[in-house]
């Protein structure tokens, strides 16, 4: 979520921004990505199922957003209608985008939950009599 704040960011800054720098990494080089590839992340969560599914969203997250640069950076979206429409169509991806990558975070924290404890956020009855 904070990716792509900073990439609402970025369009009103511009290239010489704190905010562009961040969001022009690609997906390796950017903090979660680090915690992905070789951090953290790996280390806890990569035998679970849902890890290998994270990283296609998140390539893809970063890509929608070096699309979106590229045209705020290449021509006067501002101005033009067209240029303007694929902006903002490609915020809307990237939300959507944003939204998939953190359900699939919370599946991940699930399942070691569920794989590692053997429980679940299901309660369950015990019969003391």
């Amino acid at each position: 979520m904070i990716y792509v704040q900073n990439g609402y960011q970025a369009m009103e800054k511009g290239h010489d921004s704190d905010a562009w720098q961040a969001v022009a990494l690609n997906h390796q080089q950017c903090r979660f990505g680090q915690w992905y590839d070789h951090g953290i992340g790996r280390q806890l969560f990569s035998h679970l199922p849902t890890y290998p599914r994270i990283d296609p969203v998140h390539q893809e997250l970063h890509r929608e957003m070096h699309e979106i640069l590229d045209l705020v950076e290449a021509q006067d979206w501002r101005k033009n209608i067209r240029v303007h429409g694929k902006v903002q169509q490609g915020f809307h991806n990237l939300e959507q985008h944003s939204t998939e990558l953190i359900s699939l975070v919370d599946q991940l924290t699930d399942e070691k939950l569920r794989f590692e404890t053997g429980s679940s956020d299901e309660e369950t009855e015990i019969d003391l009599f």
